[in-house]
C-alpha cells in the first residue's frame, strides 16, 4: 500500500506540472523558421543603444540595423512602420555620425570622426527620421568634446544625459537593444 500510495503521489508530481502548462500555453509554440509569425505585432517599442563607432558596409553599424529593421525586417513580417515606436539614443562615439556638413568636415580626423568633407550618411539619418525613428544624442557627450547643438543635423534631438535616457525608456517599456 505504501509503494502504491508512494507512486501515485510521484505519478501525480510528474504528471500535474506538465498539465498545467500545456493549459497554459494556449499560444502555439514559436517556430524561428515562421517567417509568417511574431508574437508582438502592434505596439513594438525598442531603444537602441549606440555607443561605439562601428561601421558595417561602409555604413555606421546601428544605423545600418535601426535601417534595415524598419524598411524590410518587421515589414516582411506583417509588421506596419505606424506600428514601430523606435528611439536611438546615441551617446561618446557615434555622435558625430549626426553632424552637418559642415560640422563633419570641421571633425574630420578629430574624436574619431571619418575623414571624409562631408556626411555621407545625411541621407540614411533623414530615411530613419522620415520613418518615425526618433534619433537622440547625448548633452553631456556635445559638452565634453566641445560640441554643440547647432553642428548636428535638422531632426537630431539632444537628451540632457544618454544613460538616464536609455534607463527612462527601459523603464517605460522599451525593449533594449544594446548596437555597436
Amino acid at each position: 500500500m505504501t509503494r502504491t500510495l508512494a507512486a501515485l503521489v510521484l505519478a501525480t508530481t510528474l504528471v500535474l506540472p506538465s498539465a498545467a502548462l500545456a493549459k497554459k500555453g494556449d499560444k502555439p509554440a514559436y517556430n524561428p523558421d515562421d517567417q509568417e509569425h511574431l508574437q508582438i505585432t502592434e505596439d513594438v517599442r525598442v531603444v537602441f543603444h549606440a555607443t561605439a563607432d562601428v561601421w558595417k558596409k561602409g555604413t555606421p553599424q546601428s544605423l545600418w540595423y535601426v535601417h534595415k529593421l524598419v524598411t524590410t525586417g518587421y515589414p516582411n513580417l506583417g509588421v506596419s512602420a505606424d506600428q514601430l515606436d523606435f528611439k536611438l539614443v546615441a551617446h561618446d562615439q557615434p555622435v558625430y555620425w549626426f553632424f552637418t556638413d559642415e560640422a563633419w568636415a570641421k571633425a574630420k580626423g578629430k574624436d574619431g570622426a571619418a575623414p571624409q568633407d562631408h556626411n555621407p550618411h545625411k541621407e540614411l539619418i533623414q530615411q530613419l527620421l522620415d520613418a518615425g525613428v526618433d534619433i537622440e544624442v547625448c548633452a553631456v557627450t556635445l559638452k565634453n568634446k566641445g560640441w554643440t547643438r547647432e553642428m548636428l543635423l535638422p531632426g537630431i534631438k539632444v537628451t540632457p544625459a544618454g544613460v538616464p535616457r536609455v534607463i527612462d525608456l527601459q523603464l517605460q517599456g522599451f525593449a533594449y537593444l544594446k548596437l555597436q
